[in-house]
């Protein structure tokens, strides 16, 4: 945005300003094949399916259920007298 916003006066198309910012190397930019592209979104698509997966085996395992009191000192928490978590003390 910054280097756009610097070449706005100019009175370009926004792709043009891009661009430049681009060739100038001002703003980062990765160059994707078609074949790249199909790849990622079905590496993307079959994380997503192991994801779902292991959230049913899981579900299937234990089910999560509300506590009355609330347990945030097991895990290293400190909290105070309701529960809530508390920012601790800088020394």
């Amino acid at each position: 945005m910054k280097s756009i916003e610097s070449r706005r006066s100019s009175g370009r198309d926004t792709g043009a300003m891009l661009q430049e910012a681009v060739s100038a190397g001002e703003v980062a930019s990765l160059l994707l094949g078609a074949s790249d592209v199909r790849r990622l979104l079905l590496e993307a698509a079959a994380f997503g399916a192991l994801l779902w997966e292991a959230e049913s085996k899981a579900s299937e395992l234990a089910s999560l259920v509300p506590s009355k009191q609330p347990r945030l000192s097991d895990f290293g928490v400190q909290a105070d007298g309701d529960g809530n978590p508390v920012i601790p003390e800088s020394d």
